[in-house]
C-alpha cells in the first residue's frame, strides 16, 4: 500500500498558486512590448526580371551533352583492367557462365535490364581487386546482384530468396558478409556508367528496331571476356552505329548530335574495329551459355 506524508508549514508558504506564475516579471509588467513592421514589398528591379524569365534551349549546352561528357569523365578516370584472369584462379568461361546464370535470374524474376549491367560491371570491378576461387565466384556474383537491384530498382530481391536461387551454396550470413566486403573493396563506387547508359543516350532518337539490335549486340557482350579491353562507351557507339545499318540507310539527326559528344578518335576507333567484331559475334554459332540469344530469339525472327 502507498503511504502518503503530511505536508508542513514551510511547504504549505512556498507553494504559490497558478495564476501567480507569469511569463513576465513583475518589472517587465507596465512596459509596452513594440511590434516591428514588416517591410512593404519592393518591384522587382529589370535585372531581377530578366534573369527571372526561362532562357530558350539552347543546344550547345543541352543535358545530353552534360551527362555524357560526365559518364566519358568517369570512365577515364576510373578504368577496367581488362586482363585481371591472368592473376585470378578463374577462367573467362567460369565468368561466361555466372553471367548467363544472372541473365536467367533476370529473365525469370523479370528485374530490370540494368540491374544486369550493374552487376556484371560490379563482378569485374571486383575480380579486378580481390583474388576469388572458383568455389565462391557464385556468391561473388551474387552479391552483386544485390547491390545492383538496391541501386537500379526500387523492389529488389530479399536475401533470402536469393540463397534460394542459388540451392543453397552458402547461408544468408556468408551472403551479407560478402555484400560488405565488395562494397569496401571497391570503396562505395557503384554507379560507374555502363554500356547500357550511353548506349539509351546515344539511340535516343532511333527506330524501334534500330534500337533493340543495339540492345541486342550491348548485351552479347556482357558474357565476353575479351571485350573487356573496350570501354562501355565504345561497345556502346559501336552498337548503336550497327543498329542503323541494320534498319536505316542513313544516320538520324539524333546519332550525329550524340556522336559529337564523343572524342573522333573513340568515333573512328569504333567504326574501323569494333563494328567488326559485334558482327562476328553476333553471326557465331551459340554456345551452352545462350540465355541471351533465346531471350532475343523471337524478335530477331520477326524482324527478318
Amino acid at each position: 500500500m502507498k503511504t502518503f506524508v503530511k505536508a508542513d508549514a514551510t511547504d504549505k508558504a512556498n507553494r504559490r498558486v497558478l495564476r501567480d506564475l507569469t511569463n513576465i516579471s513583475v518589472r517587465d509588467r507596465n512596459r509596452k512590448i513594440k511590434f516591428e513592421k514588416t517591410p512593404t514589398p519592393t518591384k522587382p528591379t529589370k535585372e531581377a526580371e530578366k534573369l527571372a524569365e526561362p532562357k530558350e534551349a539552347n543546344s550547345e549546352c543541352s543535358p545530353e551533352f552534360d551527362i555524357m561528357d560526365y559518364w566519358l569523365n568517369i570512365e577515364q578516370q576510373i578504368p577496367l583492367w581488362p586482363d585481371y584472369m591472368k592473376w585470378q584462379p578463374l577462367r573467362p568461361s567460369m565468368r561466361e557462365l555466372l553471367v548467363d546464370w544472372i541473365v536467367q535470374v533476370h529473365m525469370k524474376y523479370r528485374l530490370e535490364i540494368e540491374i544486369v549491367y550493374r552487376a556484371v560491371s560490379l563482378i569485374d570491378r571486383f575480380l579486378e581487386r580481390q583474388s576469388v576461387p572458383h568455389t565462391k565466384l557464385q556468391l561473388v556474383g551474387c552479391a552483386a546482384l544485390i547491390i545492383a537491384c538496391k541501386t537500379e530498382s526500387q523492389y529488389s530481391l530479399p536475401v533470402d530468396s536469393i540463397v534460394r536461387i542459388a540451392s543453397g551454396a552458402f547461408t544468408r550470413d556468408e551472403l551479407i558478409h560478402a555484400e560488405n566486403v565488395m562494397l569496401t573493396q571497391l570503396n562505395f563506387q557503384v554507379r560507374i556508367p555502363t554500356t547500357l547508359q550511353f548506349g539509351d543516350h546515344l539511340s535516343q532518337n532511333l527506330s524501334p528496331g534500330a534500337h533493340f539490335y543495339a540492345r541486342y549486340l550491348m548485351e552479347l557482350t556482357l558474357q565476353e571476356y575479351e571485350f573487356l579491353r573496350y570501354r562501355p562507351s565504345q561497345i556502346a557507339a559501336a552498337a548503336v552505329l550497327l543498329g542503323i545499318k541494320r534498319q536505316q540507310k542513313s544516320p538520324a539527326n539524333g546519332v550525329v548530335y550524340c556522336c559529337e559528344g564523343f572524342d573522333e578518335n573513340l568515333c573512328r576507333y569504333s567504326v574501323d574495329g569494333l563494328q567488326e567484331r559485334l558482327e562476328e559475334l553476333a553471326a557465331r554459332a551459340p554456345t551452352k551459355c545462350c540465355a541471351v540469344r533465346k531471350k532475343y530469339a523471337k524478335d530477331l525472327e520477326s524482324e527478318c
